[in-house]
């Protein structure tokens, strides 16, 4: 993936071209202009509470575990200092909890103060670049980043490379019914498959998960599901109207849709008086 903005500085904090055994000659404390780069006891690492990704496949992190072990940790994980000799994940919580899982004491990483922007920042763009981050866990990220620090959407795509339609669609799924969304994490639902549903009445896409789900639905046949409920709807809200205007006028309304939003009003009339009783209830004024 091209990277830009914020994603160009965060190349600079994380080597990307290494060698496999590299992390066993880095010297302890060793300063770089990057940061101070030095094997860290696992122990005195505090994971991120405001990390963006909240979901850990067991089996992923038990297939690093193991690289672990035969090779060593290929990548430093980004850490922040905190007081005494403490510090914070800023980026790898997975290579973190790999290490762990493999029993290695220590962790190759770079040690950096940064702000506290800047934290949330990284933390998002390595996940937002290695596709890690679950729809939702990227939504909020973008939610804190906007809410927090005031940032627009324009900023935000460009720290994670991303055109700001993009962001404002994948904020959007905040708005599901919170059944919804339980149902996106539990079963895996991509961004893709929920996209068509946001905007729909809550009954309805809970109707229409489970097909989702049991049915193996493609984007395709989702959208054409959620644009037969959204004409159902409209169809529903134009019938109410017809019969409103209907009795307004005393006269039989007919409301035929071309489309979402779109359609045409066509009023039946037998003599000139009715049709001066129409223009003056769409008017206002006197037929002259």
């Amino acid at each position: 993936m091209a990277k830009s903005g914020l994603g160009r500085g965060f190349e600079s904090l994380i080597p990307t071209e290494v060698e496999d055994d590299w992390d066993m000659d880095i010297s302890e404390g060793a300063p770089q202009d990057r940061g101070e780069l030095k094997n860290v006891p696992l122990n005195k690492i505090d994971s991120d509470p405001s990390q963006p990704r909240r979901e850990f496949d067991q089996e992923s992190l038990t297939a690093l575990a193991q690289s672990i072990s035969e090779h060593g940790v290929l990548q430093p994980v980004v850490l922040k200092p905190t007081g005494g000799d403490r510090f914070q994940i800023i980026a790898g919580e997975r290579r973190f909890r790999a290490s762990k899982m493999a029993g290695r004491e220590t962790i190759p990483a770079l040690v950096r103060d940064v702000s506290e922007q800047n934290r949330l920042e990284l933390a998002l763009v390595e996940n937002v670049q290695r596709e890690d981050l679950a729809p939702l866990e990227k939504a909020r990220a973008y939610r804190q980043l906007k809410d927090e620090f005031n940032m627009s959407l324009e900023e935000i795509g460009k720290r994670v490379d991303r055109g700001s339609e993009s962001v404002k669609q994948t904020l959007r799924l905040l708005d599901l019914p919170d059944a919804a969304k339980d149902l996106m994490t539990k079963h895996k639902l991509t961004e893709g498959q929920m996209k068509p549903l946001i905007g729909l009445p809550d009954d309805i896409i809970l109707k229409v998960l489970p097909r989702i789900v049991d049915d193996k639905l493609t984007v395709a046949e989702i959208k054409k599901i959620a644009e037969g409920a959204r004409r159902n709807k409209i169809i529903q809200i134009y019938e109410r109207e017809k019969q409103v205007m209907r009795k307004a006028l005393n006269l039989p309304v007919n409301v035929r849709t071309t489309g979402a939003n779109k359609g045409t009003v066509s009023i039946q009339f037998k003599s000139q008086d009715e049709l001066r009783d129409i223009i003056k209830a769409v008017t206002g004024r006197d037929f002259e």
